[in-house]
C-alpha cells in the first residue's frame, strides 16, 4: 500500500511539475496581448503584418470581424490588383482624349490649313452672341443670315477657276414617319436652309456630288455649340479651306446648312423632297454631336457597305461604331442620316458624330466654354497630308472620285 501510495504521489508531483513549465496563454484581452491579425492592406500586400494591441476594452465577441477565412486574403488582393489596373487604364485613356491633342491651330494660321480658331470665331457668334436658334426665335433667322453672309464672302473672292452657287430657300411639305413604335404626321412650312454648291467652271447642273450637312438651330433653352454650332462652324472653314487653297473639286461639293432638323429633320426633309440639286446628289456625310467634343465617329452608314468601305481607306485614323444603328431605332432621338439615306431617300452615306460630354448635350450647359478644343488635328498626319488634306477632305475626296 505504501508503494502504491508513493507511486501515486510522484506521479502528482510530476505532473505538477509539467504544469508549472507549460507557459500559460496569455487571455486576449489582457493589456499585454498581441494580436497578429490577417487582415489583407497595403501594407499587408507589401509584405508586412498588423500587431494590434491593447485589447482589452473589446468584448470577445467582436474578436469576430477580424477572422478571415485562408482564402480570403488572395481575393481581396485580386479585387485591388484589378482596380489598380482599372484607375491606370482610366487615367490612360483620359489622359489620351483630353490631354494628347496636337495644338489647335488659330486664326493666323496659313490659309492652307483648317484652323480651329478660326471655325470657333463663328461659333463665337452663333452660340454667344446670337440667342438662341430655335424655332420661333429671332435667333434662328439672324444665324441663317450670317451663314448666308460668310458664304457670299468665299464667293466673292474665289478664283476664276471656281463655279459658286449661294442660295437660302424656305421649304414646305408635309410627311409621316415612325417614331419609338407610334407613327406621327408632320406638316410645315417656310423652314430656311441655306446652301453652297462649289464646283468647277465647267461643270453643270446635272453632275453627280457629294452632299455635306449639318444643322444650324439648336434645341429649346440650349446655346447649341456642340449641338450643331461645332458642326457649322466646321463646314464653314471647310468651305474656306477648299476656296482659299485653289483645290478643285473633281465633282461639285454641296454643302447645306438646314434650319429645322431638332424638329422632325424638316429641313434635309425639304431638300430632298423639293431642291433643283436633289437628284444630282450621289453620297453625303451628315455632320452630327452629341456631346461637346471628342473623336469623330461614324454610327451609321448605308445604304450598302461601300461608305464604309472609301471611309476605312481613306480615312487618316477611322473610327465608327456598329451597335450604334440598333441604339437608334430605341432611343428618342434621331438624325438627318435617317431621312436622307432610309425614310424618304436612297443616298448611301455617313452619319459621323462625336460624343465626349454628353451630360451637355440638349441643356444649357451646351456653351462655347465647354467645348473639347484642339480636335481638328488629332487625326492629321503631318507627313502624309500637309496642306489641303485635312480629316475632312481625306474622306471627302475619294466619295468625288468614286461619282466620277
Amino acid at each position: 500500500v505504501k508503494k502504491v501510495e508513493y507511486r501515486l504521489q510522484t506521479q502528482q508531483e510530476q505532473t505538477n511539475d509539467k504544469r508549472e513549465k507549460r507557459p500559460l496563454r496569455q487571455s486576449p484581452l489582457s493589456p499585454s496581448a498581441s494580436l497578429f491579425l490577417p487582415i489583407p492592406t497595403p501594407f499587408s500586400l507589401l509584405g508586412f503584418t498588423i500587431s494590434i494591441s491593447r485589447l482589452s476594452l473589446l468584448p470577445r465577441s467582436s474578436m469576430a470581424i477580424f477572422r478571415s477565412a485562408p482564402g480570403d486574403s488572395s481575393a481581396f488582393k485580386l479585387l485591388l490588383l484589378l482596380t489598380i489596373m482599372y484607375g491606370l487604364m482610366s487615367f490612360l485613356a483620359y489622359s489620351v482624349i483630353h490631354m494628347k491633342f496636337i495644338k489647335p491651330l488659330g486664326v493666323d494660321a496659313p490659309l492652307d490649313r483648317f484652323s480651329e480658331g478660326r471655325a470657333i470665331e463663328h461659333l463665337r457668334v452663333l452660340s454667344k452672341d446670337i440667342d438662341g436658334r430655335h424655332e420661333g426665335r429671332p435667333g434662328l433667322k439672324q444665324a441663317a443670315g450670317y451663314i448666308k453672309g460668310q458664304l457670299e464672302l468665299l464667293k466673292d473672292r474665289a478664283n476664276s477657276n471656281f463655279r459658286i452657287e449661294v442660295e437660302e430657300s424656305a421649304v414646305n411639305g408635309s410627311f409621316n414617319m415612325r417614331f419609338l413604335g407610334h407613327s406621327i404626321s408632320l406638316a410645315y412650312r417656310a423652314h430656311t436652309n441655306v446652301l453652297m454648291r462649289i464646283s468647277s467652271v465647267g461643270s453643270s447642273e446635272s453632275d453627280a456630288s457629294v452632299l455635306v450637312n449639318a444643322h444650324f438651330d439648336s434645341t429649346l433653352g440650349s446655346p447649341g455649340a456642340g449641338d450643331c454650332g461645332s458642326c457649322v462652324a466646321s463646314m464653314l472653314e471647310l468651305a474656306r479651306l477648299i476656296i482659299d487653297s485653289g483645290w478643285i473639286p473633281p465633282r461639285p461639293i454641296i454643302f447645306l446648312f438646314n434650319g429645322a432638323e431638332e424638329l422632325f429633320m424638316l429641313g434635309s426633309h425639304g431638300f430632298v423632297t423639293t431642291h433643283k440639286w436633289r437628284d444630282t446628289v450621289g453620297a453625303f456625310i451628315n455632320i452630327e454631336a452629341s456631346g461637346s467634343g471628342g473623336p469623330d465617329v461614324v454610327c451609321q452608314s448605308g445604304p450598302g457597305s461601300w461608305p464604309s468601305l472609301v471611309y476605312a481607306q481613306s480615312a487618316v485614323y477611322p473610327m465608327a461604331q456598329s451597335s450604334a444603328e440598333d441604339v437608334f431605332g430605341i432611343i428618342p432621338g434621331d438624325t438627318d442620316y435617317r431621312i436622307l439615306a432610309q425614310d424618304y431617300s436612297n443616298i448611301p452615306g455617313l452619319d459621323i458624330i462625336f460624343l465626349l460630354g454628353g451630360y451637355y448635350y440638349h441643356t444649357s450647359y451646351d456653351t462655347l466654354e465647354r467645348l473639347l478644343y484642339g480636335l481638328e488635328n488629332c487625326y492629321l498626319d503631318l507627313g502624309a497630308y500637309k496642306h489641303v488634306e485635312t480629316i475632312c477632305l481625306a474622306w471627302l475626296r475619294p466619295l468625288l472620285l468614286i461619282l466620277c
